[in-house]
């Protein structure tokens, strides 16, 4: 694996989007919305939910189905 230097001053700001996987959708949803109070943005039943914060994504797909 190739290793890439960068800057010492270098931070991260934020972060657009992030991806993850779960097998059961509806349980991930309960989960986000009610442990961390996000409210789903687009979701297509057994296939993905969308959760908007702010000006970021995070998606949550289900495996089998993508």
């Amino acid at each position: 694996m190739k290793t890439v230097d960068f800057p010492a001053d270098l931070q991260l700001r934020r972060i657009l989007e992030t991806a993850l996987y779960a097998g059961d959708l509806d349980r991930a949803e309960s989960f986000y919305a009610s442990v961390l109070g996000l409210h789903v943005f687009a979701k297509e039943a057994g296939r993905h939910l969308f959760f908007k914060f702010a000006d970021q994504m995070l998606l949550v797909f289900n495996p089998v189905m993508t």
